[in-house]
Parts: structure tokens; C-alpha cells; sequence
């Protein structure tokens, strides 16, 4: 009995069925080499954030605890002698709007005066958005950092606080009050670079675990970035941490997307892209490159690609995108 082969027909159907496969798992492969690559690179830059916020905000914490510990040595401190030993811790760079110190939570001194006259005699405890967070402060005897909040002589910026402990002989220690330091929200954001990452990347930036009264924890971006597949980085902080995320503006491997009006990869026009992107990869950058035809091979896939060396026999015949051609 003579075994019947398969027909031509079906071996070619059978071998374009793996060939399609094979190409779709290899570019499926490469898709998600390309998404990683993404991703790193721009964790990378979150993570450089991350580190100048952490070097920044702890140089200034400095500041605040050793004015703290200062004042428990002499609580008798008056604004000269405030003034004086602020100006020492100074010396370096610093984002730091200005210092206070209030005894029984009232504010009485405060460096530097002039320009700051408006938060002398400010009682904590009666600014409501001030309140819980001096509280809370008081109760966990340590420093917290809240913010941004509006500040009673204009502008906007972070506090940190910590409460200033008088030692007793016997019992507990007394509380003196507390120092304050503001830390300028704008300058933040310029000397850590965040402003300048968020020209190229969609960045939002919460609060997490600061018991600061606060109803809206996201204080920089887009809240909805965090439920997006954006790529995430944390800055520990004395009590609680803020949390940044980020993605391209235009999602992940916009840049890479076929430029010939195509929505997916497996266009048939992907052999056009992948030649347009190796030779003007700044028209395949483009969004608006999407909608047009590709008039190849005059023009490949863009007016930019005018100048490529390629041979024009290499380019598939013009057609628009969707439609097969043969070259």
C-alpha cells in the first residue's frame, strides 16, 4: 500500500503557519527586550531623583535636629543667639525657606527675620491644617516631615519638625516646644531634577504612612499614574516615604510603534517600518507619521527618510498601510 503524501498546497500553508509563528514570537521576544530596556532606563532616572531628594532633605533634617538639640542644652535662647547659631548650620547649599523655634508651640523667633515677620506669634495649635501634624509630632517625640503647605508669608513648602525635650532630674522630660524648618517646595523640585525628568517622563509623587492630616497624599502629577504601569522608586523618610512613579508620556515603546499608520506589529507593512526606523528613526519617533501613507520607494515611510543611502529596489512598491504589496 503506497503512503499518500501531503499535497504542495498544505506543506506550504504548514510551513507559512510556522514561519508566522516563529516571527511573532521572535518579535514578541524583542518587544519585551525593548520594554525592559525602557523600563531600566527610566527607573534609572527615578532613581537619581530619589538620590538627590534624599541627600538634599536629610542635609536640611540636620539642620532642624542639631537646632533642637541645641536649644534643650540652653532653652534661655533669644533671637540673636537663635540667629547666630542657625547661620553656623547654614553654611552649606541648602533648599531652606527658613527656621523657627516656638516655645510652647507658639512661634517667637525665627531666622532669617527679615521677610518672615509674618510667623512670629503663630500658635500652632490654632492653624487647623498645622495641628494634627505638631501633634503627632509632640506624641512620637521625633522628627516628621509634612507637606507642601502654604506658608503664612506666601509660597508653598515642605516642614519638617521635631520637638524640642527638656531633661528632668526625675520623671519624664518636659517638653520646651519645637523647631521648624521650611524647605522651599519649588527649589526642591529644581535641584533634585524632577521638574527637568517630568519634560520627559509623566511623574507623580505620594505620601505614604505620614500622619500629617492630609486628604489628598499625592502632591506632585497625576494621581492616575499609580494605578498605570508605571515603574516605581521610594524615598524613606524619618517617618513614612514618599513614593515616585513614572512612565513615558506617551506609554511604554511609543517611540518604537510602526509609523505607517499601523496599531500593531504585525502589520503587513512591518518589513517598511523596520527598514524607516533603522534609516529615519526621527520620522518613526513621530506620532503624526501614523495616519500617512507610506509612498515608497520615492519616499520610505516619511519625508525624512528622503536621504536614506538604501537602494530604492530593496523598499516594497508604494501602497498605503494595511495593504500587502510584493517587492
Amino acid at each position: 500500500m503506497r503512503m499518500r503524501l501531503p499535497s504542495s498546497g498544505l506543506v506550504i500553508a504548514l510551513t507559512l503557519v510556522v514561519v508566522a509563528v516563529v516571527e511573532f514570537s521572535v518579535e514578541e521576544l524583542i518587544r519585551q527586550h525593548e520594554l525592559r530596556r525602557e523600563q531600566e532606563h527610566t527607573l534609572s532616572t527615578l532613581n537619581g531623583v530619589r538620590a538627590r531628594i534624599e541627600k538634599l532633605i536629610y542635609r536640611d533634617l540636620y539642620v532642624v535636629r542639631a537646632l533642637a538639640t541645641h536649644i534643650a542644652a540652653s532653652p534661655d535662647i533669644d533671637q540673636a543667639g537663635f540667629s547666630s547659631y542657625v547661620e553656623q548650620l547654614l553654611r552649606k547649599p541648602t533648599a531652606l525657606r527658613h527656621v523657627t523655634a516656638a516655645p510652647n508651640l507658639t512661634i517667637r523667633f525665627v531666622h532669617p527675620l527679615a521677610g518672615n515677620e509674618a510667623v512670629l506669634d503663630t500658635d500652632y495649635l490654632k492653624i487647623p491644617t498645622a495641628r494634627e501634624a505638631v501633634n503627632n509630632t509632640i506624641l512620637r517625640r521625633t522628627m516628621m516631615i509634612t507637606g507642601p503647605v502654604e506658608l503664612v508669608q506666601g509660597g508653598s513648602a515642605f516642614v519638617a519638625r521635631e520637638p524640642v525635650m527638656l531633661p528632668e532630674k526625675r520623671g519624664p522630660p518636659a517638653i520646651w516646644g519645637m523647631v521648624a524648618a521650611a524647605i522651599d517646595r519649588d527649589k526642591l523640585y529644581q535641584v533634585v531634577g524632577l521638574d527637568q525628568a517630568a519634560a520627559t517622563l509623566a511623574i507623580a509623587v505620594r505620601a505614604e504612612n505620614i500622619p500629617d492630616g492630609a486628604h489628598d497624599p499625592v502632591f506632585y502629577g497625576d494621581a492616575a499614574l499609580f494605578s498605570r504601569d508605571a515603574v516605581r522608586t521610594v524615598v524613606n523618610l524619618p517617618i513614612g516615604r514618599w513614593v515616585i512613579a513614572a512612565r513615558p508620556h506617551h506609554g511604554w515603546l511609543a517611540d518604537i510603534a510602526p509609523p505607517c499608520g499601523c496599531a500593531s506589529r504585525r502589520c503587513p507593512w512591518r518589513r517598511c517600518w523596520r527598514r524607516c526606523c533603522n534609516h529615519a528613526p526621527a520620522t518613526c519617533a513621530s506620532r503624526s507619521m501614523r495616519s500617512t501613507p507610506c509612498n515608497v520607494p520615492s519616499r520610505p515611510c516619511g519625508a525624512a527618510a528622503r536621504t536614506s543611502s538604501m537602494p530604492s529596489k530593496r523598499w516594497p512598491k508604494a501602497s498605503r498601510c494595511g495593504t500587502r504589496t510584493t517587492g
